[in-house]
Formats: structure tokens, C-alpha cells, sequence
């Protein structure tokens, strides 16, 4: 059977129960789901009826537990998995048995069997009880647990750095690579929701600080707007990209500074890092500061980014920027800086094509007061949603002339190094007295050739 047959196999016979809570306002209510596995990676969530889940969600969090008994029966292929305790069980009791064969009293029978089965019972709760408290820590734990203490040798003491939200607390190229590194088997292709809930507050929740105090918090350098749904890879490649077109040497690129949310946001305080009004909040602190030198935003060729309320809001307040330090919006990819020329060309058209079709008075937010707040002050600038279309429409533009000066220019040199390598290559044939093939194209469709013995 191939690989694919048996996944498919396993896919329809083994499902999985579980009962996840479902809050509501006068009381909890429990759901049975039914699991069923798609890929090693991929699992469908069935509502119990059979039907694929519609709601909404944008992450999951925790690990998978069925207690016993429950395993006997809702675990793999029915019939065909029996728990271990279980096995133990009948073992104690299959050993006792030949005592029955020697006591030949009805009474004594009804006593070694009654003690028998008493023992089982203690001996199988024991095991359970051992494997409860012993059971083994899944990877996602083993990781945090690893990068909580790599964390603790870079900042001992996280509550003496702690810093006011704002600017203070940006962090390090090098620690967003860092820690993609290290969860690189459990992120995958997942997205900053699954980061944020899964790895950033676990990280910090002896702290309960910002990540970026955890792990040293530093002036900010960059601001970045990005979408929380994008990948997480894409993210940190396009960032990396980022540093290293930005950085001035001596320096490295993995110390260019950037405030991201989810990593400078106090995600156990999330109310009061967006204070009492846009002007109070993290965001717009971090953005206005004198130390901030631009915005770095991340996109794919959705230019999923400019469909959020809060990206639109970032690219209000950086558009209003007038400081004589301040380089404005620069677009990032996993290819490159648009502005800087070195991104490829397919990414940077397709993101040209959707800005053209894009109406940002379009964006969407998860909280609808906070859409219409942003909307409002775009409304109230001068010229409304169509200057800031206008204004987007031409950073693009900018860059893509951009990008076509640099690849004239590579283009010329590659032509000019192609040239020399040829005259070259026929001063060497010449010294070495041998035959030089020359091509005269006289406009037709063929090609006088003349051989020139030296």
C-alpha cells in the first residue's frame, strides 16, 4: 500500500473525541467535535453530525487529552486498541487465578477472588495515577521550556528593563530569527495568531511582561505594519530582507531595531497598551518617536496588510510624518525591499496590480469601533480615503522605477561582462594562432560566416 493509501486509509477510519467549551453569556455549554486526519499535519474539525466546522478560528492552543477509559472506546480504530493498564489488569488477575485451584472452599474462592480483584483495582488505579503524573511533555514544551532558559541567560532580571509602552520596546532583528528558529517545527507554515498565543505568552508569562523586555528591549529603529495572517516565515524572511538592506555598516543587520506588536504589545495587558485613545496607544507612540526612521511594511501579493483597519491607520500616521530622519513607507518582501531595487519582479508586480484595483476605505478590523474610528480620521485629513490611495498608488510606482533603474543598470553590466569575456576569448585565440569564426549578419535570414586563418 502507498504511502498515500494508508494516509487515506487511516484518515477515514481514525477519528478522535473531544469537548471543547463554548462560553456564552448565562452559561458554559459543552460541544462534542469529531477530529479526523487529513495530512501528518492537516486535521478537520467535524461538528457531530459529520459536517466540517464553520466558525471562525484563527488559532488553536493546548495540547490533545482523552483520560481513561475514555481511550478504550474513542481512541483509534475501534477493536483494535487496548490500553495498557487494562492488559495489567487481566495480567494480576490471570496470576492469581491458580490460588482459586488450591482453596477448594466456596468460601475461600469468594475471599482470594474478592482480594484479587481488589489488588487489580489498586494496581490499575496506581498506574494511572503514575502515568498522570508522569506523562511525557509534548515538543511544543520542551521547546519553551529550552527557550525560556535561553531567554533568562540574554536578560536575567526582565523587570529591570522593563520599559513604558512606546518606543523603548522594540526588538532585534537577530531575536525574531532566533525564535523562528527555534519553533520552526511547530510553527510551519502557521501565522502570528498561532505565535502570539502559543509561544510569545507562554514565554512570558512568569513575567508577564512584553517579549521584547524578556528578551532586552531596544530603542526602535523601524516600525513594521504587517497582517497577523500572514505567514510567519514569510514575516521573519521579509524582515531579514529588511535589516540587510537598511543597515549601515559597520553595523549588522541583526541588530536593526524594529517595534512589532505582538513582540512589543504586553499581551497580558493588551487594554492598556492601546491607553484611553489613538494618541495614548503603543502604536501610535512607537511611530511618532523621534528615533523612528520608517515603516516598514510586510506584504505578499495580496497585500493582505492594506485590507486591515490598524495597517491603514500605521500608513495615516506615516504619511503625516514630516521629520527630516524620517525615509516614509517602504514595502518588504520575502525577495527584498521594493524601494531599495533588489526585490525580484513577479512579487512586486502582482503587489502592483492589486494596489491599482485596491479601495483601502474597504479595510475590514476585527472590532468594529476601531474601523470606524480609523475611517474617521481618515476622513477628516485632507483629501480623505482617495489622498491616501493616491499616496500608496505612488510609493509603488516610485518603487517599481525603482527596481527598473537597478535592473537596467545589472542588466548593462552583465551585457558589458559578456562582451569582454568574448573579446577575450578571441585575443587568446589569436595569440595561440588558431582559428577565429567571424558572423556577419547581413539582414537575411541567414548568416555569412567567413573563417580567418592567422
Amino acid at each position: 500500500m502507498t504511502e498515500a493509501a494508508a494516509l487515506e486509509a487511516e484518515a477515514s477510519a481514525l477519528y478522535y473525541w473531544a469537548k471543547p467549551f463554548e462560553r456564552t453569556e448565562s452559561k458554559d455549554m459543552i460541544a462534542g467535535h469529531v477530529i479526523q486526519p487529513v495530512t501528518p499535519h492537516h486535521l478537520i474539525l467535524l461538528s457531530q453530525d459529520g459536517l466540517p466546522s464553520a466558525r471562525s478560528i484563527e488559532t488553536s492552543k493546548g495540547v490533545l487529552r482523552i483520560p481513561f477509559p475514555l481511550t478504550l472506546v474513542m481512541l483509534s480504530v475501534p477493536g483494535t486498541f487496548v490500553s495498557l493498564g487494562l492488559l495489567m489488569t487481566l495480567s494480576v488477575l490471570l496470576a492469581l487465578l491458580p490460588f482459586l485451584v488450591l482453596i477448594s472452599s466456596p468460601a475461600g474462592t469468594k475471599l482470594v477472588y474478592f482480594i484479587s480483584s481488589m489488588i487489580a483495582f489498586l494496581f490499575a488505579i496506581a498506574f494511572h495515577v503514575t502515568v498522570t503524573t508522569f506523562r511525557p511533555i509534548t515538543p511544543i514544551q520542551r521547546k519553551l521550556r529550552s527557550h525560556i532558559r535561553n531567554m533568562a541567560r540574554s536578560n536575567p532580571e526582565p523587570a529591570l528593563t522593563r520599559k513604558e509602552r512606546g518606543p523603548g520596546r522594540a526588538i532585534r532583528a537577530g531575536h525574531v530569527e532566533d525564535l523562528v528558529t527555534t519553533f520552526q517545527d511547530c510553527i510551519r507554515h502557521r501565522d502570528m495568531y498561532y505565535v502570539a498565543t502559543n509561544i510569545i505568552k507562554p514565554v512570558t508569562k512568569a513575567h508577564r511582561l512584553s517579549y521584547a523586555e524578556c528578551v532586552g528591549p531596544q530603542t526602535v529603529n523601524w516600525f513594521v505594519s504587517h497582517y497577523w495572517g500572514t505567514s510567519f516565515n514569510h514575516f521573519v524572511a521579509s524582515i531579514k530582507k529588511h535589516s540587510e538592506a537598511v543597515v549601515e555598516p559597520p553595523n549588522s543587520a541583526q541588530d536593526v531595531a524594529y517595534w512589532i506588536c505582538s513582540f512589543s504589545n504586553n499581551q497580558w495587558q493588551l487594554e492598556e497598551e492601546l491607553g484611553s485613545g489613538w494618541e495614548q496607544s503603543s502604536f501610535f507612540k512607537a511611530l511618532a518617536s523621534q528615533d523612528c526612521i520608517g515603516t516598514a511594511m510586510v506584504l505578499d501579493d495580496e497585500a493582505l496588510p492594506l485590507t486591515r483597519a490598524w495597517c491603514l491607520f500605521e500608513v495615516l500616521q506615516t504619511m503625516i510624518i514630516r521629520r527630516d530622519n524620517f525615509k516614509g513607507l517602504y514595502f518588504c518582501t520575502t525577495t527584498g525591499v521594493l524601494q531599495k531595487g533588489k526585490s525580484g519582479v513577479d512579487l512586486p508586480m502582482r503587489i502592483a496590480e492589486r494596489l491599482a484595483k485596491l479601495r483601502l476605505e474597504d479595510a475590514t478590523a476585527s472590532v468594529q469601533k476601531d474601523k470606524e474610528m480609523i475611517s474617521k480620521l481618515v476622513a477628516e485629513m485632507p483629501g480623505g480615503f482617495e489622498a491616501m490611495n493616491g499616496y500608496l498608488r505612488r510609493n509603488i510606482a516610485e518603487a517599481l522605477r525603482t527596481m527598473k533603474g537597478v535592473f537596467t543598470s545589472e542588466l548593462e553590466r552583465l551585457l558589458t561582462m559578456l562582451e569582454i569575456a568574448e573579446l577575450e576569448h578571441l585575443e587568446d585565440s589569436i595569440a595561440n594562432g588558431g582559428e577565429v569564426v567571424l558572423a556577419l549578419d547581413e539582414g537575411s535570414d541567414s548568416e555569412l560566416k567567413e573563417t580567418v586563418r592567422v
